[in-house]
């Protein structure tokens, strides 16, 4: 009873909300039409529905901008490390509990995305403040993003420009497979990436696949079964791997002109 209750809950609290940005979008409409009736199935109504939905994300865009260039490649290290820490404690501490699966499977999954996060964001940071990266990454981006052609009008029609598009493709890779973090991070930083050994993160990256998508279960239909000691091994390699990809990113804005 209290789920339903719940669900009933949040369901009218989307529909207030939807109401709500609707209302801010019809007031903006109006006086971008002169106070006007708008007919809802006019052209024009659809054209300032467009107009407005563009102009909420470049708002959104500019914000996850400003927010990438206030970030410290050093911090995000930092983050990560912390995080990871905590994420010990909670399994340590669920241990010899009831729900010992669940949070095994939950500490697995998060410490892979923990991971892929500070990758990210490193990514998009180091492009967005460095030139030497983002000209690296100009120069791949299409071999990255196969059969992706980015034309000079996408490039003139963004408001960040070349940086902006880049960013914009970058947005669209998740960071959770191995080969992917490879090809990116050698595309960024060149030579210093090059022998970077990703391998031992490939069948973390299976298990994870397996919990997230298939609720637990392998492609078999096998239940997955964790112990503490399973996750802790996948998460001092996880650990590994991050303080070798920091390490590797230091020494390449040591060697470059670019402050991060």
């Amino acid at each position: 009873m209290e789920v339903v209750q719940e669900e009933a809950f949040l369901s009218k609290m989307k529909d207030h909300f939807f109401e709500l940005e609707q209302e801010r979008f019809l007031e903006w409409a109006r006086a971008r039409h002169g106070g006007d009736f708008l007919d809802e199935e006019s052209e024009a109504y659809e054209a300032l529905a467009q107009e407005y939905s563009d102009m909420n994300d470049a708002f959104e865009q500019e914000v996850e901008y400003q927010w990438l260039q206030r970030q410290s490649f050093h911090e995000q290290y930092i983050e990560f490390s912390a995080e990871l820490d905590r994420a010990r404690v909670l399994l340590r501490d669920s241990a010899n509990g009831p729900h010992t699966q669940t949070t095994c499977k939950l500490v697995y999954s998060h410490s892979v995305t923990l991971l892929e996060t500070m990758i990210g964001t490193s990514v998009n940071a180091l492009v967005l403040v460095g030139r030497t990266f983002l000209l690296n990454m100009a120069r791949q981006i299409e071999n990255i993003h196969r059969g992706k052609k980015i034309s000079l009008v996408e490039i003139a029609e963004h408001p960040r420009g070349v940086e902006g598009v880049i960013l914009k493709a970058l947005s669209e890779i998740t960071f959770h497979n191995p080969a992917t973090i490879k090809t990116v991070l050698v595309a960024l930083i060149g030579d210093g990436m090059k022998d970077l050994d990703v391998s031992g993160l490939g069948p973390i990256c299976k298990v994870r696949h397996d919990i997230v998508h298939r609720n637990g279960k392998t492609v078999e239909d096998e239940p997955i079964r964790l112990t503490p000691e399973q996750v802790y091994e996948a998460m001092d390699t996880i650990d590994d791997l991050a303080s070798n990809i920091s390490r590797r990113i230091f020494d390449a804005l040591n060697d470059t002109d670019d402050g991060f």
